[in-house]
């Protein structure tokens, strides 16, 4: 369910426990995604764009896909395991302009970037490195709301423009 609802109707629960015992209330959880989804709207991405997310198991990786369906955009998940050639073979194949990264995997990330075609926006959670933008600086200088509902509605495959 959506985790809007749940931010609604009791915030502090939580959403998301880590076997650490980092825990997010759903309230944190729809307050990050909002403000992931208006980076990037902000950055030009619209209903039906693609990302992709490389990422070992992380607590972010629930306001990424979250932020991505509240916008209508498409989520590649990438496997944490694979290639650098692997990684760029997916996110060229799926058309993604955003990819989002952690540290643990950089080396990976901008290996695969390397041999990537069109993939411009680049964060990378937990550090920077070189072409990565930090997601958490730019996700906190967006405001915590959510997108205009008109803006946010999921696209179908039906209505995709791709062939």
């Amino acid at each position: 369910m959506y985790p809007g609802f749940h931010a609604a109707t009791q915030p502090d629960k939580p959403a998301l426990v880590m076997g650490g015992g980092e825990r997010i209330s759903y309230r944190e959880l729809d307050e990050r995604s909002a403000r992931f989804a208006q980076l990037l709207w902000s950055r030009g991405l619209r209903p039906g764009d693609k990302i992709a997310l490389l990422a070992e198991n992380h607590p972010r990786y629930f306001e990424v896909y979250w932020a991505a369906m509240r916008s209508g955009l498409y989520l590649t998940a990438v496997n944490r395991h694979l290639s650098a050639a692997e990684v760029a073979y997916l996110i060229n194949d799926s058309g993604a302009t955003a990819l989002i990264a952690t540290k643990h995997l950089a080396q990976t990330a901008a290996s695969a970037l390397d041999l990537v075609d069109n993939c411009p926006l680049r964060f990378m959670m937990d550090g920077v490195d070189n072409g990565f933008e930090s997601y958490e600086n730019a996700v906190a200088a967006q405001p915590a709301v959510p997108l205009c509902t008109r803006q946010a509605q999921p696209v179908s495959q039906k209505a995709s423009s791709d062939p």
